[in-house]
């Protein structure tokens, strides 16, 4: 008798025609070649921002339905003084306190209002991510994949350095970071939206695992042999991505985006797009 996994395997081929893959087969084709994947991904911005709807996401969302996973919370259940509701975007299971209000924090739950607004603090507040919220995501990443011997964390976007020192405390952790801005003591500074990111990550494990002791990354790799190689030396990397909020925030009212749509409708909202499209293509 045919296992029930035989039997929907038959039933896929049937309905491809001998070729082509049904949607059912290629949602669990995805998910066992991420299960197998070293490299992970979170995508951090805004909850009520307008990054989340636009085609690139909903693309990968619908393309990748069992392998990109879609939390939300709100800082103020991680420590922070003030509210801001956030999404996450990653390859792993995250459990997150749901967001404030409908899952009042400390402050509201004893019937106060929460102590500061995001508008009212300085940039270094502002750009930062709780730690608490980092450590979680570590956890949650770290049991994705129990495999690992090394682990490696690229913060992409990495800003004032909240999220990497949060990351860089976990035992075994290593962090390169990357910015656009010179002066806040990243590993490099670039444009990310100039670069593949493949060409990023096999920067941070030149720069992470250089010493006679660690594996080296042989040169001239492709994607797909990096990832074996990864696998094969037991290095787990995650790559965080806090995309800039500027032309996605409901702040910035119709400036950036058409009025009621995700849109572009500046220059400058249409870079975010096009660097942020290649970003969720290559996870």
């Amino acid at each position: 008798m045919q296992s029930k996994r035989a039997a929907a395997e038959a039933v896929d081929e049937a309905a491809g025609a001998g070729w082509r893959k049904s949607k059912r087969r290629r949602i669990r084709d995805a998910a066992a070649e991420r299960e197998d994947c070293p490299i992970d991904f979170c995508v951090e911005n805004p909850l009520d921002g307008k990054l989340w709807g636009t085609a690139a996401v909903q693309g990968l969302l619908d393309r990748h339905a069992d392998a990109a996973l879609f939390s939300a919370t709100s800082y103020c259940h991680y420590g922070f003084a003030y509210r801001k509701r956030t999404g996450l975007l990653t390859s792993f299971p995250l459990s997150l306190a749901q967001p404030c209000p409908a899952n009042p924090c400390v402050h509201r739950r004893a019937g106060q209002s929460h102590p500061h607004g995001v508008q009212g603090s300085a940039a270094p507040q502002k750009n930062s991510i709780p730690s608490a919220l980092t450590d979680a995501i570590v956890r949650a990443w770290s049991a994705r994949t129990p495999w690992a011997r090394h682990r490696l964390f690229v913060d992409l976007f990495a800003g004032f350095g909240s999220v990497g020192r949060a990351a860089g405390a976990h035992a075994g952790v290593r962090v390169f970071s990357v910015d656009i801005v010179k002066g806040r003591g990243c590993s490099v500074e670039l444009d990310v939206g100039k670069f593949a990111p493949d060409t990023i990550v096999k920067m941070a494990i030149l720069r992470r695992f250089r010493q006679e002791e660690d594996p080296q990354l042989p040169p001239r790799l492709g994607v797909d042999a990096m990832k074996r190689w990864l696998r094969a030396s037991g290095i787990a990397v995650l790559v965080h991505c806090s995309v800039p909020c500027e032309t996605y925030s409901v702040a910035s009212g119709s400036k950036h985006r058409q009025k009621g749509s995700c849109a572009a409708d500046s220059e400058r909202a249409r870079q975010h797009d096009a660097m942020n499209s290649g970003l969720l293509w290559w996870m």
